[in-house]
């Protein structure tokens, strides 16, 4: 198959909503398809991110909208984000979200969202530092950044997402 290291979110009205990393693609990127039929039949790929922008989770959160995290596996490295406020049809990529811009080389991301019942938003991501060699350990590590949803919400508000 050339989609693997699938997301999947369960929209208010059932419909499922994937996105993978395309290996149809070189450098790899993201894409998103649709069920309406529980898993069934998925509609035809739709391309997400840009080049060497993989892999992603996506979460629902409170108002409706759709976050998306991935890894941004490129100049600046780190993890960055897209907001969807039409139920992953459009993502808003003017208002794009950098959560992280500062790793030393292309082996980082693999980002994992999770909404808390409080509110809170978790991000956990890693980084193996600025070689490509896994057996070194030297600069890696898994981060966690948490922080408010309804704060997000709001920022992205201001930015014009309705």
């Amino acid at each position: 198959s050339e989609m693997n290291e699938t997301s999947f979110v369960c929209l208010p009205d059932g419909e499922l909503l994937a996105l993978m990393r395309s290996e149809k693609d070189h450098p790899a990127s993201l894409y998103s398809a649709r069920s309406g039929d529980g898993g069934h039949a998925w509609s035809e790929p739709v391309r997400v991110t840009a080049d060497s922008e993989h892999p992603g989770d996506v979460i629902l959160l409170s108002n409706g909208w759709l976050l998306l995290a991935y890894g941004h596996r490129h100049p600046p490295f780190g993890v960055q984000g897209l907001v969807s406020t039409d139920r992953g049809r459009t993502w808003a990529q003017d208002s794009k979200l950098i959560f992280a811009d500062d790793r030393p080389g292309g082996d980082c991301g693999y980002p994992s969202l999770t909404v808390f019942g409080d509110g809170s938003l978790l991000l956990m991501y890693y980084s193996a530092g600025g070689h490509m060699d896994s057996r070194r350990l030297d600069g890696a590590f898994a981060k966690v950044v948490l922080f408010d949803e309804d704060k997000l919400i709001a920022a992205l508000r201001k930015r014009g997402l309705r």
